[in-house]
């Protein structure tokens, strides 16, 4: 529950979170169609990092369990540790309708109970990406891109590592 004199703060939060879920939404909507999207990652990632800030303050912490590991997640994504599938998409949208219900509920001073079940799953994915991987010819493709320039960056290293060998 809130208390009265963090009852402001609380509903600027509010408003402040529902927009952001509304972003969130449209970002991983768009990772759809993007799924590397640097600029969308990072948008997705900041959006869910704010939310988990506010609701660390007020002390709403089965929003900041949620959160949180959305935001792992979202970091993972961004670092390329792996690629979003649409079975990713729908658990971190799954997580962004689990933290707008807890906003509803806080509102209406209800008690919040973490959703123990998103959370595994959430960490599951954490735990198992692989599991949760689009065998689709997209992802194999962007594998294959994303292998195939790298060893190419490394590549042209040795290179100029061998050609300055022989300038000695």
């Amino acid at each position: 529950m809130i208390p009265d004199e963090m009852r402001e703060i609380f509903e600027e939060f509010l408003v402040e979170a529902r927009e952001n879920l509304e972003k969130l939404e449209t970002d991983l909507l768009e990772l759809e169609k993007d799924p590397t999207n640097q600029e969308i990652l990072n948008s997705a990632f900041r959006v869910m990092h704010t939310i988990k800030g506010g609701a660390g303050f007020l002390g709403l912490d089965p929003i900041v369990e949620t959160a949180h590991k959305a935001e792992d997640i979202l970091g993972k994504l961004r670092n390329a540790e792996f690629v979003i599938s649409p079975a990713i998409n729908d658990l971190l949208l799954k997580a962004a309708d689990k933290i707008r219900e807890y906003l509803e509920k806080a509102e209406n001073q209800e008690e919040l109970e973490p959703d123990n079940e998103l959370l595994s799953q959430l960490e599951d994915v954490l735990k198992n990406p692989n599991k949760y991987s689009d065998k689709s010819a997209t992802h194999h493709k962007y594998a294959t891109v994303h292998k195939s320039a790298t060893l190419n960056k490394y590549a042209t290293v040795s290179k100029v590592l061998n050609s300055s060998e022989k300038c000695r």
